[in-house]
């Protein structure tokens, strides 16, 4: 059995510490780089992965865990689970929205919806233009200003044909094999925002379907509110501070739903956008 090794994380100032052998610790240290810290931070181990004869064991210190044979999966797992603990552990502070992140000129734009809905494809093509990576699919807003947090996480992306494109962008370890079903991309392949947060200038609904023509509807804030609410993080129970924070966020920023067929189509309706509506960026302050 190989020696283990311990990885540490900071995430919203709270540390989490991961064990396993060299191999993984390395792969981790990659594809979570903008929140490593120097090892010598003492605590109990948050997670810890283990050789198995079938492939590898990921458990955590609540006593559950799971095996897979494909590491992909397993830091996809060990993804899910390490925002979850982080954003449990900022309750009070922090209200997560499930929804991308990106910047440009000092204003963000948050592009929130469900699995499925094209935060990460939006998030990428945008990247690819020039915007500023900030999250992909999670913007942590803290109540007492409204400014999100700067969440690059590694972006889980589905589309295996981007896989021979990103793989160039970060080199992961030769151990590691060719995706089967997803994989992971670090923040550092799209030079993530070098800020701690950013002020939310813009709400975007995005609705992929190709049968539809592609357009850009403008919403009130009150139809802000019941798109966005929804998509609050639930887990631990948010209550009427979460919908506040929703309720505040929706009457500063503008909103609007975009209905697109293509990356290329969704990205250009969203740059007009913005481009029409440029205004001064101001930070929010809530009373």
């Amino acid at each position: 059995m190989l020696a283990l090794d311990v990885l540490t994380l900071e995430v919203l100032g709270t540390h989490y510490l991961i064990e396993s052998d060299r191999r993984w610790r390395d792969f981790l240290a990659q594809l979570w780089a903008p929140f490593v810290v120097p090892t010598s931070v003492e605590g109990p181990v948050d997670a810890r992965i283990c050789d198995e004869e079938s492939g590898w064991s990921l458990v955590f210190s609540e006593g559950w865990g799971v095996e897979d044979d494909d590491p992909w999966s397993l830091a996809n797992e060990m993804r899910n689970v390490l925002f979850s603990a982080v954003l449990e552990a900022n309750a009070g502070k922090v209200v997560a929205l499930h929804a991308a992140v990106v910047e440009r000129d000092g204003a963000g734009l948050l592009l929130a919806g469900t699995s499925g809905s094209g935060k990460t494809t939006l998030t990428l093509e945008l990247v690819g233009r020039g915007w500023t990576y900030h999250s992909d699919d999670l913007a942590p807003i803290y109540v007492d200003s409204g400014m999100v947090a700067s969440f690059p996480k590694p972006l889980h992306v589905k589309d295996l044909s981007r896989w021979e494109l990103y793989r160039q962008r970060w080199n992961p370890p030769s151990w590691v094999p060719a995706p089967r079903h997803t994989f992971l991309v670090p923040a550092v392949a799209f030079e993530p925002a070098p800020r701690a947060m950013v002020a939310p200038r813009r709400l975007l609904f995005p609705r992929y379907d190709p049968k539809e023509k592609p357009r850009l509807e403008l919403y009130s804030s009150a139809r802000a509110v019941a798109w966005a609410a929804p998509n609050l993080y639930s887990s631990p129970p948010l209550g009427r501070a979460g919908l506040d924070v929703v309720i505040r966020l929706c009457g500063q920023a503008d909103a609007a739903e975009v209905v697109y067929g293509s990356a290329a189509e969704g990205a250009d309706l969203i740059e007009r956008w913005v481009d029409q509506s440029a205004t001064p960026v101001y930070h929010v302050a809530y009373e």
